[in-house]
């Protein structure tokens, strides 16, 4: 609780006479520590603390002050301390991703700083942060849809110098890896795909969100008959873009290739869903896919080891595999879903925190609009606007926006109209 909550609360122990004695001396300390006098500062907070252990404003600063004296540890402590008694207090979770970056621990930092998105899901530095953290990991896909995100909330108050930087460094690597991506096509039509690989590689080393080069490079490897890899770049390709039909067919037909029917089925069956019932490929698919789905059924351990494989993963952090690995699991056994419902909220959550956000604020708003609390119902629908303001649900949600702001007009025209009846 802050400083004026834990006075409030505990006046009957700190006494009416000593409140202003302990504002002074709290506001002694960030004075001290504002003006450089850090071992004063943790010495006032630390006093503050042998009298009053739950107060968490004094606990933030005297981690500040270990984190300053570069006390990492001890400054860790402190912060943890207070989210025991707060798990949603976002400076703490800031402070903490802080450290860990410090101290090079960059899985840690990243787990601080999604927890404060997914608390505050369009907060700058925390965002930043993360595509900072992704990019020094070396997982760049990550670190440009963050640096992207940035750039789309900025508008509230982002630093100009830096939103100037990640424009030029986004539009910079997006025009070097689309002029790359063109020369690997030119290169694979003419059948040079030696070169074309090249290209497409160096696409990606700039800008790694291309969901055609990965296609694209997974070609190139199958038809080496390197299947294995052309897998691992048609997975990219999926996870970039889901609405590609003829990505899943190629991993269905490469799948096969390796013997692994049912990752192949699943395949297939994703395929199957994207396709109209009456295109030409339709009726040999589905007989493919039934063929595949005897094989896959008749032998239950290769979905538990499937299963079993997706755990590993997500006890490991690998939350995307993990996902894909449920998902598919669940394409072959879709009785499991409610069991393993949890872990693949957990696992959407953390790779897309801001889109989970989105989710939580619909279900509120969705609810005040079936209780008929339009007013509520139009703040929340506004503020995952804000949030989303792009796509298929942005449009379905700025519907939203629009009915309630007519339904609100609508109530206010008739109350005035009460009211004037009533003079």
């Amino acid at each position: 609780m802050t400083l004026e909550e834990y006075l409030t609360t505990n006046l009957d122990d700190v006494g009416e006479l000593d409140i202003e004695e302990i504002q002074s001396i709290f506001n002694s300390g960030v004075s001290a520590y504002r003006h450089g006098d850090i071992h004063e500062s943790l010495f006032i907070f630390e006093s503050i603390l042998a009298d009053h252990p739950d107060l968490v404003e004094a606990l933030i600063n005297k981690g500040n002050a270990h984190f300053k004296l570069l006390e990492v540890d001890k400054a860790i402590d402190c912060w943890q301390k207070v989210l025991e008694q707060d798990p949603t207090h976002i400076r703490c979770y800031i402070n903490l991703g802080n450290a860990y970056y410090h101290e090079g621990d960059l899985k840690k930092a990243i787990d601080c700083w999604h927890k404060v998105i997914a608390l505050s899901p369009d907060h700058l530095n925390s965002i930043l942060n993360l595509g900072v953290a992704y990019e020094h990991m070396g997982e760049l896909a990550q670190a440009f849809n963050y640096y992207e995100t940035y750039l789309r909330y900025s508008k509230k108050g982002a630093s100009q110098v830096e939103y100037v930087r990640l424009h030029k460094k986004i539009n910079y690597s997006k025009k070097i890896a689309e002029l790359n991506a063109k020369l690997g096509v030119k290169y694979q039509k003419q059948g040079l795909l030696k070169h074309a690989a090249k290209a497409y590689l160096k696409a990606l080393e700039y800008y790694p969100s291309l969901p055609k080069v990965f296609l694209n490079m997974g070609s190139i490897c199958y038809k080496a008959k390197k299947y294995d890899k052309a897998i691992s770049y048609w997975l990219k390709a999926a996870r970039l873009d889901s609405s590609h039909s003829n990505t899943y067919c190629n991993l269905a037909v490469a799948y096969e290739k390796l013997g692994k029917i049912e990752k192949a089925y699943c395949m297939y069956m994703r395929y199957i869903e994207l396709i109209t019932p009456d295109s030409e490929e339709y009726n040999d698919v589905k007989l493919r896919t039934e063929f595949l789905k005897e094989k896959t059924y008749s032998n239950p351990t290769l979905a538990e080891n499937m299963l079993k494989n997706a755990d590993k993963l997500y006890s490991n952090k690998k939350y995307d595999k993990a996902l894909w690995g449920y998902e598919n699991y669940l394409i072959i056994n879709p009785e499991r879903k409610p069991e393993l419902e949890k872990r693949i909220e957990e696992a959407k959550g953390y790779l897309n925190p801001i889109f989970s956000a989105v989710n939580a604020i619909l279900e509120i708003a969705n609810k005040c609009y079936d209780n008929n609390d339009m007013e509520k119902a139009f703040n929340a629908y506004k503020r995952a606007f804000e949030l989303c303001p792009e796509g298929e649900v942005s449009d379905k949600i700025q519907k939203r926006v629009n009915r309630c702001a007519r339904m609100l007009c609508s109530d206010k025209s008739q109350k005035e109209k009460d009211d004037q009846d009533n003079q």
